[in-house]
């Protein structure tokens, strides 16, 4: 409790006390990379960091504090934008990120990944994929994330990060070409399922054909490295016979 206090006490003294705006310097902080995540290098590098560091084990979430004080911001000047008559500029957002075009399935667009597993031959991935098909259908990927494994598995965390590159090109591109509109509204309901959720984010019926194309292509990057996997299951599989 003690430390708890001094914490609440030395935060009043400086917010109210002091007028310390801890949001301006946060801002301010992180504006330089703000700045460059709205760039294509920046879009893309962001997103594989967090898929990169959640293949190690490690959640994604741990890089919320910087990726959450950019997305919130660049939302809100999205917002303002088109409420003064302009257009949203800003596509390094929460909603084309978690609830739009990136994340399906989970951090790393694992739901293609959990569809192969339910159809596998093999018996031990068949079952852990239709243990994670509807948490996955909710974008929650832990359970096939460390239930496969994905993480520290090379033959899953490679198609991880290639897919998560591809769509992320494809995405900022479909947007910063002006094909789908840029998100300008806030809606973080990260576990309405994609297709219901992408359309909800800008109820733009072109960020479902970008959508589509996104799903395909995750398909065909994910296929040749979980038939690898299955490969080598079945010899293990074999083995233990």
């Amino acid at each position: 409790m003690l430390p708890i206090t001094v914490i609440m006490f030395v935060g009043w003294g400086l917010i109210y006390g002091l007028n310390f705006d801890m949001f301006e310097i946060i801002v301010r902080v992180f504006k330089p990379v703000s700045d460059i995540a709205q760039t294509l290098p920046g879009f893309v590098l962001l997103n594989f960091l967090v898929v990169f560091i959640y293949s190690l084990g490690i959640s994604g979430w741990v890089l919320s504090p910087i990726t959450y004080s950019i997305q919130l911001g660049a939302i809100a000047a999205n917002a303002a934008a088109v409420a003064s008559g302009g257009v949203a500029t800003n596509i390094y957002v929460y909603e084309v990120i978690q609830t739009g075009w990136i994340t399906l399935g989970g951090l790393g667009a694992t739901l293609p990944l959990v569809i192969m597993m339910c159809l596998s031959r093999v018996g031990r991935i068949k079952a852990i994929g239709r243990a994670c098909i509807v948490p996955s259908i909710m974008n929650i990927n832990e359970p096939v994330i460390f239930g496969a494994p994905v993480a520290w598995n090379p033959f899953l965390m490679l198609p991880m990060w290639i897919g998560t590159v591809v769509i992320s090109i494809t995405t900022y591109l479909s947007m910063s070409m002006g094909f789908v509109t840029i998100p300008s509204k806030v809606f973080n309901l990260w576990y309405v399922p994609f297709g219901i959720s992408t359309f909800m984010v800008n109820q733009d019926v072109r960020g479902l054909i970008v959508l589509a194309i996104n799903i395909v292509l995750l398909f065909m990057i994910w296929y040749p490295f979980f038939k690898a996997y299955e490969k080598e299951e079945i010899k293990l599989e074999s083995q233990e016979v």
